[in-house]
């Protein structure tokens, strides 16, 4: 019951305060220690989101919404902390849709990378597995466009039932891996790899994680293994086909210049 009604508020014109008040009876009816309401507005707020992102990314409007009806039960970061990641997450991918420089993420501290003048972090996965696929690699898992002209969102129920990893693959290292607006990279033993988001030839996704295929001067294949696949998918998708469209962009902008005649 609980679910159902946090999810017919989010379009509903019930004021916030008016929502908090009914929560309380509810609360109080049901003699609910502090800790059992936390845990039934985690449940509830995490269903209403999830209901949205099994179509479409949430609205600004909605996550106005949220954060208000957050505000009315006086609830922190730290009481509902899934519901905080699920909503950054939803944020960071809709400001890539609306080509927004995102400043949702900061980084703390040193970076082991030197990024470029333009180059700014998008996410870091830690604790995160690499594979190197055999030659013989069956290609499963969902083909995700990453040449598509507009951004297309991926919802939560399109992974598919395929798992990243088999026996077969071989373990490439474990550790972070950063998505930044430019490239890929591989934080593992002090060393780290790159994958330059315009040759990014195929991205496929998984219920456990995503498979990475970089184009010339030689293919190369990397499974990453990581705790939120949905999130990696739709992450280095828009931010590859970004990449992509700069890159173009550039290109052409070059062309023409170098193609105009000079005048003495």
């Amino acid at each position: 019951m609980v679910p159902t009604f946090f999810t017919k508020i989010l379009a509903s014109q019930l004021p916030a305060d008016r929502f908090s008040q009914l929560l309380s009876d509810l609360v109080q009816s049901a003699h609910l220690k502090p800790n059992e309401f936390k845990s039934m507005c985690v449940v509830g707020f995490g269903t209403m989101i999830d209901n949205v992102l099994r179509q479409r990314l949430l609205s600004s409007a909605e996550e106005r919404r949220i954060l208000e009806l957050k505000a009315a039960l006086a609830l922190n970061a730290a009481d509902i902390i899934e519901v905080e990641d699920k909503l950054l997450k939803a944020g960071i991918l809709r400001d890539l849709v609306e080509r927004k420089n995102s400043d949702r993420v900061a980084v703390s501290g040193p970076m082991p990378i030197k990024l470029l003048p333009n180059e700014n972090v998008l996410w870091i996965f830690n604790r995160v597995r690499c594979y190197r696929p055999p030659p013989e690699d069956d290609g499963s898992g969902v083909l995700v466009s990453v040449a598509a002209v507009d951004a297309v969102y991926m919802p939560t129920a399109s992974l598919g039932t395929d798992f990243a990893s088999k026996r077969s693959d071989l373990e490439d290292g474990s550790g972070d891996l950063v998505v930044t607006n430019l490239n890929l990279y591989f934080l593992s033993e002090g060393k780290f790899r790159r994958i330059p988001l315009v040759k990014m030839t195929a991205l496929h996704s998984y219920r456990d994680g995503i498979k990475v295929t970089r184009g010339v001067p030689e293919q190369k294949t990397r499974i990453f293994v990581l705790d939120d696949p949905w999130f990696a998918s739709n992450l280095v998708a828009l931010a590859g086909r970004h990449a992509l469209t700069d890159s173009a962009i550039s290109l052409a902008t070059r062309f023409t210049a170098e193609e105009k005649p000079s005048h003495t």
